[in-house]
């Protein structure tokens, strides 16, 4: 039989009662509702999100994020959370907290730069291929202006290079590979640099 609701504000007593509801029965909603009105009274927006991820919508985006937060300076796994979380023991509850945290932690994808990276890519493929066959036949050839067309085609396989460097940095800062995202921005830099000596 459900208990009535407990009136705030609750002692610790109260609070650990509630606690030993959940861990004895981690479906019982009404002591999850009501820990979670306790530490969002108390503005413990970690603990809140801590309990409300168990149930679909109920926790916050502020609560999650700072339930994320936690977990990441406790470096817990999923297993961990689905403790710390009193989390029923079925894989459904722990895919829905799991996606829960990562719609609001993992940023959203943007379908341009995702379509555009692997364009641009093949684009400096196709222009570096290009300009070797173009400088071989010109050079075998000993035609006129040669050097000066292997200087454009140098800058503009640079200019793509560059372009193309620059998508993946971004790509990588999303994707919170910050060495990666470091590594592009300075091929990124390299090869604007290098085309401006060309042009000189």
């Amino acid at each position: 039989m459900a208990s009535s609701p407990m009136e705030f504000p609750l002692s610790p007593q109260e609070v650990g009662a509630l606690k030993a509801r959940l861990a004895a029965d981690a479906r019982d909603e009404g002591a999850r509702r009501e820990l979670v009105a306790w530490y969002r009274r108390t503005q413990h927006l970690d603990q809140a999100g801590r309990y409300a991820i168990a149930v679909d919508g109920f926790a916050t985006e502020p609560e999650l994020r700072a339930y994320g937060a936690l977990l990441r300076g406790l470096r817990a796994d999923d297993r961990r959370m689905a403790v710390l979380s009193r989390l029923p023991d079925d894989a459904d509850s722990l895919m829905q907290a799991r996606k829960s945290l990562d719609d609001v932690l993992v940023p959203a994808r943007d379908d341009f730069i995702d379509a555009v990276a692997p364009v641009i890519w093949s684009i400096f493929t196709l222009a570096v291929l290009a300009a070797l066959v173009w400088t071989f036949v010109a050079a075998l050839l000993n035609g006129d202006g040669a050097h000066f067309w292997a200087r454009v085609l140098s800058v503009v396989c640079l200019g793509i290079l560059a372009l193309a460097c620059g998508i993946s940095s971004v790509d990588c800062a999303r994707d919170r590979s910050r060495v990666a995202a470091v590594v592009f921005g300075l091929l990124a830099a390299a090869a604007v640099a290098s085309a401006l000596l060309l042009l000189r």
